[in-house]
């Protein structure tokens, strides 16, 4: 790969602050992304931080709409911050060395070593963040927008105050990690970063070389004008509290890397002997003192530490008073490029945890690499992870799984169909690649890629996306908007919400007389409303002749308890409270899920034993979302002579056996009594048995259907 980015000058060069628009005379500056950026192109050249090359006819070119990549990224910010005096501490021979196994390990290319270096010393980099800078040895992997941000926005950190509870104002802020806000905010604050025509930032779009020119070119000259202000004014005092995450152990002076407390925000600072150290409890401490898992805060002054109070030790942390930490997480994967993964909770909440130093990462259950799970996160897959923690709280393990994608379609081109999907609390535009023989479906008519493309251009269209563990679409399932029908979310007595097929969310207002119904019964919203605690509910309405207001609603719970009255190969029928709720079976019976008094059997065992079966059946059944179809089935019968008591006399016995039905018997003035298997002539002893709490009876009858003996089992 060739390199566009001139090695660090061996002197800071003097530079004007005008743009010059003509000097570097580039063969193709013509072709830009946008004509306004050639005047950034022209002057990064002149301040010689990208310079170009050469192409094979020997013409100067710039390759603007190139991409850049990481270690390019880290030099163009290591000569910013050298070529303006900002640096924070020289790169020595002892700085590369220092790093030299970690960036060697990580197949960091020789000419990048002494700004990786200069980055992993003073925190601007950590030793995660450069295992993504390379694919693999020689091979170079491309940077996103977002992540060369927070490199720019780190690297000039210590010239600018840092807001760690920043907010941004980019329509698709939604899209950019947390911990990734405060730097971006600070370049945006900066007007070193602005949005694109629409207001959006596009964090995990590729960043190109004109892009590159316009941030390199503006830092700069901010940094120039930070870096004079500074020298010119009384340093503030800045304070940092946090986790100690990193220390070389020097012997007359250390290094340590602080990880900021809710932020995570990773700040480097130098110790020595001179610096005064105390504990919490106002205890004269030393910086030799101080190691990793302590939790300080350093106070610091133009990046001179002022003091350090250490404020809880690893031996404090793991005592037997501090509550057990969380051991396993869960989410929508929304970036895994730094020492952190940050994802969304189901919920909507975003979180971030460190990673361990030895990770191992899984795909629909086998093994993959981080660079295999980062690739998917670039390309716009959704994936849902279940990541493990260790007693430090960092992640050590994560299972991630490739999920379908529904919503509204946005776009439809030659190699991808573009479909916005709510995951995560956020909406986040999804790229679905198809496999090569990939299938379109209309309303479940074949249809061709080019065809849909067209419909799209004059209906709203909804598609849901079937992905396989590679993240391309083996089969998409396109909709016209309709939303009659989909998964009750809330009911009011003025509005309900329900999730359609298609992954849209539609809130719609109920008439004044709406008719409700609730599993065949009419029934009232706050009904419905508590039914909804207990269980995922189907529903269907219906409109006004105006389609303003919903007339009436349909709802069905996917889950049904009732008795068992009819099991056959295209339905089955359950009643509860008198009414019949017919249960349409599936084609392939063998995906039912069959359990019958305990033991696991087929569907068509289970219409053999209902056939045969004499006594009453309950069950407990479950249906499928997407054609409320029978998912799973779990039947218990209940014979009509056994079961617990619920009343016995000298004269009657009433039993209810284990589906719930009572049967009331008269028994015989000579009817013989047993107490776990050992006769009694003494019934009275035999009732208060029969009584018991956990105990069971089996009757049997005369001639004249009296009882003749019980048996009572108390074990």
């Amino acid at each position: 790969m060739k390199k566009y980015i001139v090695m660090a000058a061996a002197a800071v060069m003097t530079i004007s602050s005008a743009v010059t628009a003509s000097a570097a005379n580039f063969y193709d500056i013509d072709n830009v992304p946008w004509e306004g950026a050639k005047e950034y192109i022209n002057s990064v050249s002149d301040l010689g931080l990208m310079v170009g090359d050469t192409d094979s006819a020997g013409h100067k070119v710039f390759r603007a709409k190139d991409r850049i990549t990481y270690c390019e990224a880290m030099q163009l910010a290591y000569s910013i911050l050298k070529n303006t005096g900002a640096m924070q501490t020289e790169v020595t021979t002892d700085t590369i060395n220092k790093w030299k196994t970690k960036m060697d390990a990580a197949y960091i290319p020789e000419w990048a070593y002494n700004c990786v270096a200069y980055g992993l010393e003073t925190g601007i980099l950590s030793e995660n963040d450069i295992t993504v800078f390379m694919k693999s040895k020689g091979v170079n992997r491309d940077a996103t927008r977002e992540n060369v941000s927070v490199i720019f926005g780190k690297a000039i950190q210590h010239l600018s105050s840092v807001d760690k509870s920043a907010v941004l104002t980019f329509n698709d802020k939604d899209k950019v990690a947390a911990t990734s806000v405060p730097y971006i905010e600070l370049l945006s604050r900066l007007q070193i970063l602005v949005g694109d025509d629409a207001g959006n930032f596009n964090p995990k779009n590729y960043i190109n070389r004109a892009e590159m020119a316009v941030m390199t070119s503006k830092t700069y000259y901010k940094a120039s004008e930070l870096k004079k202000q500074q020298t010119t004014t009384t340093p503030a005092v800045q304070v940092v509290s946090g986790t100690v995450i990193l220390t070389d152990d020097g012997t007359s002076s250390k290094t340590i890397a602080i990880s900021a407390n809710e932020t995570g925000v990773v700040s480097t600072f130098a110790l020595n002997s001179s610096i005064p150290v105390i504990s919490s409890d106002g205890a004269t401490k030393s910086y030799s003192d101080i190691k990793i898992g302590d939790m300080v805060t350093v106070a610091s002054s133009n990046n001179i530490v002022v003091s350090v109070v250490v404020n809880l030790s690893n031996s404090d942390i793991n005592d037997n008073t501090t509550p057990a930490k969380q051991t396993e997480i869960e989410g929508y994967l929304n970036n895994i490029t730094y020492s952190a993964i940050t994802f969304d909770t189901k919920d909507g909440e975003q979180q971030r945890y460190e990673l361990a130093s030895s990770i191992k990462y899984y795909l629909d259950g086998g093994q993959v690499s981080k660079d295999g799970l980062y690739e998917l996160t670039l390309g716009r897959n959704v994936l849902y992870i279940k990541a493990k923690l260790n007693s430090a709280n960092e992640v050590y393990e994560i299972d991630a799984e490739m999920e379908d994608v529904e919503g509204e379609v946005t776009s439809i081109t030659d190699n991808a169909v573009y479909i916005d999907f709510d995951f995560g609390g956020r909406v986040g535009n999804i790229k679905c690649v198809p496999t090569s023989g990939c299938e379109y479906y209309l309303e479940n008519s074949k249809i061709s890629e080019t065809k849909l493309a067209k419909i799209l251009n004059e209906s709203k269209l909804y598609a849901k996306a079937q992905v396989n563990n590679l993240g391309k679409v083996k089969r998409f399932d396109f909709y016209y908007d309709s939303n009659t029908t989909g998964m009750l979310k809330s009911i009011s007595s003025s509005t309900l919400s329900l999730k359609t097929s298609y992954g849209r969310t539609a809130v719609y207002e109920l008439d004044d007389d709406a008719e409700l119904v609730l599993d065949g019964v009419n029934a009232t919203y706050r009904e419905i409303k508590n039914r909804l605690k207990d269980t995922d509910m189907l529903v269907t309405v219906e409109f006004d002749k105006d389609e303003d207001y919903v007339t009436s609603v349909n709802v069905k719970s996917l889950t049904l308890e009732g008795m068992l009255d009819v099991v056959d190969s295209k339905r089955i029928v359950i009643v509860n409270d008198e009414v019949r709720h017919v249960i349409d079976v599936p084609y392939n019976d063998t995906n039912i899920y069959c359990e019958y008094n305990g033991e696991e059997i087929s569907y068509t065992r289970m219409r053999s034993i209902f056939a045969d079966e004499k006594n009453p059946m309950k069950i407990e059944a479950e249906m499928n979302e997407d054609d409320y179809s029978l998912k799973s089935m779990i039947v218990v019968s209940g014979t009509v002579d056994e079961g617990t008591v619920k009343s016995i006399s000298g004269t009657s016995i009433t039993i209810v056996n284990a589906v719930g039905l009572e049967y009331t018997y008269k028994v015989e003035p000579a009817a013989r009594g047993y107490i776990n298997d050992e006769e009694t002539s003494m019934l009275t002893k035999v009732r208060e048995a029969a009584l018991e709490d956990g105990a069971t009876v089996r009757v049997t009858f005369s001639s004249r259907d009296y009882v003749n003996r019980i048996y009572v089992t108390t074990d």
